[in-house]
């Protein structure tokens, strides 16, 4: 169990937000919204206003967006997906069970092309993708 509440708003566990106990599987939940970034090319939670953000990353489940969606992915690479950002860290994979996942077995030449070819909106410097506002959550 870790101890300090921290992360940057739109990739922060539900756990964290809600004071619940967390592991590093909060850190999976995080992972799952930058790998949701780089497949759809677009932020999971996103406001103008800090509080909408932090409201949104807090309260909506990232698995009932991403089943109304149509993503560029395999059923298999949308079930780790999925699996990552199930917002119950205790059915949340660890990081070595995402690693173990059947996706990167049968999925590494797709993997290998989004590695080598971004899917950022090509009008977007890559600074502009950078979430820069690191928050504590300890009082």
């Amino acid at each position: 169990e870790l101890t300090k509440q921290c992360g940057s708003l739109g990739y922060v566990a539900p756990e964290i937000l809600n004071g619940s106990p967390f592991t590093s599987k909060a850190d999976v939940f995080s992972l799952g919204i930058v790998f949701y970034n780089l497949v759809s090319g677009q932020k999971l939670f996103a406001a103008a206003k800090r509080i909408d953000l932090l409201n949104q990353n807090k309260y909506l489940k990232p698995c009932e967006i991403i089943m109304k969606e149509v993503l560029p992915i395999s059923k298999i690479g949308l079930d780790l997906l999925l699996q990552m950002l199930d917002v119950r860290p205790d059915v949340r994979p660890s990081a070595k069970e995402c690693l173990e996942h059947e996706w990167f077995k049968e999925d590494h030449t797709t993997l290998q092309n989004m590695i080598n070819g971004s899917r950022l909106n090509k009008t977007e410097k890559p600074q502009d993708c950078i979430d820069d506002g690191v928050v504590s959550f300890i009082d």
